[in-house]
């Protein structure tokens, strides 16, 4: 049996490259036999934005970091990745469908990461796109894992976007969301109820974080592994970046993470790889985060956190880190900065009751209940194929 994987696999992004890689190792793990490959379709769009991103980013001084992660990126991806021995870097819908249907995989799962997010704001992925497998002349079967739609205005959907979503949706075997936004998402613009449609967790939680001696590493750069007294920032806002970093260099060592924060005392962004990063985070006392997958490997490295989601998109839904937080009974280590300007001094607040009082026992039951579902998803949907 060939097996392909279709997502989000190449982009600049921890996350997205860390999904991929637990979900193609989980797919192998459980099937050995069959021939298991991440497909290796780039949009061209999304490649020419990363790469601009890397040489002109917001601070002109941070290139050196931003273009070095780009490259440790690209290295990492094309060297670690189970990916298909053909690829293909194009936006030409029909010459994507003739490359995965000259593939001639028996089965394609598509998923995870907001592989069916609709923003007609974002030109780098143009909808309809192949990421939904709507196309006929593909015959392979189909199923979904984790798939978002993550922010997608559903209910201001045209009737042909609806009419394409449901004619794409009707060929799966079977389909699994990630979170209750893409739920709701099909459930409004299907025609009829989607039979056995499920919410499952992120793939990551499968991911068993690898000792890829990141350690010593960290200690060339001045981080206490032992002690773990320094903090993590992974904040994308430049502003709340600045003024978090601040505030928190007053009592601790602060270490930027993901994005360049010229106020820490240091910068990892662009000294680790996908996979270094899953594991350093346990060497730190805390981390603060705006990132959904940030969260999640805080929470598999027993690291102390305060998630923020300061995206005003998410004002009239519940937000993915939202809905992740609730499921682990977390809330309270979770800001709303779309609602107001987020003061610093009460997100150190809320750190250090983190810190003081999360209940690591409960969260690694909740842990293994995450990776067992994933695990029992896949096994159900793979073995009659």
């Amino acid at each position: 049996m060939k097996i392909g994987i279709l997502t989000y696999h190449h982009v600049i992004n921890e996350g997205a490259v860390l999904q991929a890689i637990s979900l193609s190792q989980a797919v192998k793990r459980i099937y050995p036999e069959a021939e298991v490959e991440i497909i290796d379709y780039r949009p061209k769009s999304v490649e020419k934005a990363y790469f601009y991103r890397a040489i002109k980013p917001e601070y002109l001084l941070s290139v050196p970091h931003t273009l070095s992660r780009y490259v440790r990126f690209r290295k990492f991806i094309n060297s670690s990745l189970m990916l298909s021995k053909l690829s293909l870097v194009t936006n030409d819908y029909k010459k994507t469908v003739k490359f995965i249907k000259e593939m001639n995989y028996d089965l394609i799962i598509v998923g995870s990461d907001e592989v069916w997010k609709i923003d007609r704001t974002n030109n780098m992925r143009e909808f309809p796109n192949i990421y939904w497998l709507e196309d006929k002349e593909i015959s392979s079967k189909r199923i979904s894992f984790a798939a978002s739609g993550n922010r997608t205005q559903y209910k201001r959907l045209t009737l042909s976007e609806t009419d394409f979503i449901n004619k794409a949706i009707s060929k799966y075997e079977r389909i699994s969301v990630r979170d209750k936004h893409t739920y709701d998402m099909l459930s409004y613009v299907r025609d009829e109820k989607i039979k056995d449609l499920k919410i499952i967790p992120d793939p990551t939680f499968m991911l068993d974080i690898e000792d890829v001696q990141v350690k010593k590493k960290l200690m060339r750069y001045g981080i206490n592994c032992d002690e773990r007294q320094s903090i993590a920032i992974m904040v994308q806002d430049s502003t709340l970046n600045r003024e978090l970093c601040i505030q928190l260099k007053k009592k601790y060592h602060v270490v930027g993470m993901s994005f360049y924060s010229k106020n820490a005392h240091v910068n990892l962004c662009s000294i680790l790889d996908p996979m270094e990063w899953a594991s350093a985070l346990k060497y730190f006392k805390a981390c603060i985060t705006d990132r959904f997958h940030g969260t999640i490997f805080c929470l598999k490295n027993r690291t102390p956190f305060v998630s923020i989601d300061s995206d005003h998109d998410y004002s009239g839904y519940e937000s993915k880190v939202n809905s992740l937080l609730k499921s682990f009974n977390c809330l309270e280590y979770y800001v709303k900065a779309y609602q107001k300007k987020v003061c610093v001094k009460q997100v150190e607040k809320i750190m250090n009751d983190c810190i003081t009082n999360i209940n690591w026992e409960q969260i690694d039951v909740l842990l293994n209940s995450n990776n067992e579902c994933c695990k029992s998803f896949l096994f159900d949907s793979v073995k009659n194929f």
